[in-house]
């Protein structure tokens, strides 16, 4: 199996060493990368696990299967590109997969017609957490509730960049950047609707925070909340009955605390092996709880309230 990656940011410095270190594959990338990849210190040693290629067409004719890192815009684009390549048999987009759900589930549509198998970037459904959150939902009352608390400051408020990450209309902020991460996790999970939601920011644009309260068949509530300019650095979930709570997995520094680290890589490169094998190794098709978290994302869209944010 030959694999692909289109993007140059976090295709190199979070696929590729959980394709090549941890999975111990060759990658091959566009000539374009090397320069990209050469000024970076984590990354630069694995210039020699890549097939160099001479440009962008060559490296999707040569592949068999490929991963998409790029911007939501740049990725819908990208995907009514390859949808005709019947060489690249398996795709594993970022998420979010478009910049809303409607131009979202049209190129799943797309990519479903063309038979090739999919996954989505969903790295949380990796982690133990997630695994300790599926065996509490098996045994939980429906009258429990489930609270999922998810506060740090990203990188673009960090260094003040005005970038696509912080704008809903690219597909950014905390709902369809951040926030998707959990929905996808929640209808895997069963959850499939949404009694309120609301964005909060500096603009209708500028999604700082989103809370919203998330229900399903059978399941306890979920209450959540995901700000991504806060001044604290938690994630945090609980559950129990109306009359008590517990904490499910204590109070982490952000959801990828616990993953192993795969030497001096970013934290996240374990759940992304375990991502990309399941999506390389695993079986040719595409899980119909891909489908259902467009659903949830979509009813999520349709009932959220906007506001401006309290300084």
């Amino acid at each position: 199996m030959k694999i692909g990656i289109l993007g140059g940011g976090f295709g190199l410095y979070g696929y590729l060493p959980a394709l090549t270190v941890g999975l111990g594959l060759h990658v091959v990338l566009p000539r374009r990368y090397q320069s990209i990849l050469l000024e970076r210190r984590d990354v630069r040693d694995l210039a020699s696990r890549i097939d160099w290629v001479e440009s962008d067409e060559q490296m999707l004719r040569e592949s068999t299967a490929l991963i998409i890192a790029r911007r939501p815009v740049d990725q819908a684009e990208a995907i009514k590109y390859i949808v005709g390549m019947t060489n690249l048999e398996r795709v594993l987009l970022e998420k979010p997969v478009a910049p809303d759900p409607v131009q979202a589930r049209q190129l799943m549509a797309l990519l479903m017609q063309s038979g090739k198998s999919v996954e989505v970037g969903y790295s949380f459904r990796f982690t133990d957490w997630s695994k300790h959150l599926a065996e509490w939902l098996q045994h939980a009352d429906a009258k429990a509730t489930l609270s999922i608390e998810w506060r740090f400051r990203a990188h673009h408020y960090a260094k003040g960049l005005d970038n696509w990450k912080r704008r809903r209309s690219q597909g950014g902020g905390a709902l369809r950047f951040f926030g998707i991460h959990l929905i996808g996790l929640l209808a895997e999970l069963g959850y499939t609707a949404a009694d309120h939601s609301k964005l909060s920011g500096a603009s209708s644009d500028d999604a700082e925070c989103w809370s919203a309260s998330i229900t399903g068949p059978g399941l306890p509530r979920c209450n959540l909340v995901v700000d991504s300019n806060s001044d604290q650095s938690i994630f945090r979930l609980d559950g129990g009955s109306p009359t008590s709570s517990a904490s499910l997995i204590g109070t982490l520094r952000d959801p990828f605390q616990n993953s192993p680290a795969l030497g001096e890589f970013d934290r996240r490169t374990d759940v992304l092996m375990k991502l990309c094998k399941a999506t390389f190794f695993g079986p040719a098709d595409t899980p119909d709880w891909l489908h259902a978290s467009i659903d949830l994302w979509e009813l999520i869209e349709r009932g959220t309230q906007r506001c401006a944010r309290a300084m």
